[in-house]
């Protein structure tokens, strides 16, 4: 549960499908500790979900924040969405299974709507433990952390395991947020490339921001031979 402290201390929970990851920051947002939890979630019933989440999170924070990897959402412009056809948009692209639960993230700034699906066990199990937190998709954190100005020519890349995350902005407007699944090096070097050309973006022009790739020098090493690219 979240705690009433005079600690400034911020709780982030990434839930994906192979477990969750718990982060604590302090109130320079510097982080503090963090540490994985290897479990798969939807196996557990709804009071073993809980008991293990309460478990791993008994400490004083004044905020939490909770991101969830989910493959299957859609992106539609924030002047066409309806709360109750927040669904249909989904299914339009992808099949969830029925006990998911479908939510959404606005994103004002951009003028897009993040419609997307969690296990229903484990929205349920959130929306006890954590009643004033939203859980937000990972897009929609990759966004809201990280694009602070669409005034550029710019291609974001935010990578996960074995997955990336891609958006460009041309001319300061929003031309493109996908997903794409790679094996290798070359593999992620393709995607990314391949973005460029269907968008006809000048590779000298047009700098990549890569996220989340400290730890991966070789997608770096790779793409330079190509591009501009700033780690962040």
């Amino acid at each position: 549960m979240e705690k009433s402290t005079a600690n400034s201390y911020e709780l982030s929970i990434r839930i994906d499908s192979d477990g969750f990851s718990l982060s604590v920051f302090d109130q320079s947002n510097s982080l503090l500790s963090t540490k994985r939890i290897v479990e798969t979630l939807h196996t557990l019933s709804l009071p073993e979900l809980m008991t293990l989440i309460n478990s791993e999170t008994q400490l004083n924070f004044n905020k939490a924040r909770i991101i969830f990897e989910s493959e299957s959402y859609v992106i539609i412009p924030l002047a066409l969405f309806k709360v109750e056809e927040a669904a249909d948009f989904l299914l339009l692209e992808h099949k969830p299974n029925q006990t998911d639960s479908i939510l959404f993230n606005k994103i004002p700034e951009l003028g897009i709507v993040n419609i997307f699906s969690v296990p229903g066990i484990v929205h349920e199990a959130m929306s006890q433990l954590f009643p004033n937190t939203a859980i937000e998709q990972h897009i929609s954190y990759f966004i809201t952390e990280n694009i602070k100005s669409k005034t550029e020519h710019s291609v974001y890349c935010w990578t996960r395991n074995k997955r990336l995350d891609i958006m460009v902005f041309k001319e300061a407007k929003l031309q493109l947020i996908n997903s794409f699944t790679y094996q290798t090096s070359e593999d992620f070097a393709y995607f990314v490339l391949n973005v460029y050309d269907k968008l006809e973006l000048d590779m000298h022009k047009c700098p990549l921001i890569l996220l989340n790739a400290r730890e991966k020098p070789e997608l770096r090493e790779i793409l330079e031979k190509y591009l501009k690219v700033n780690n962040k």
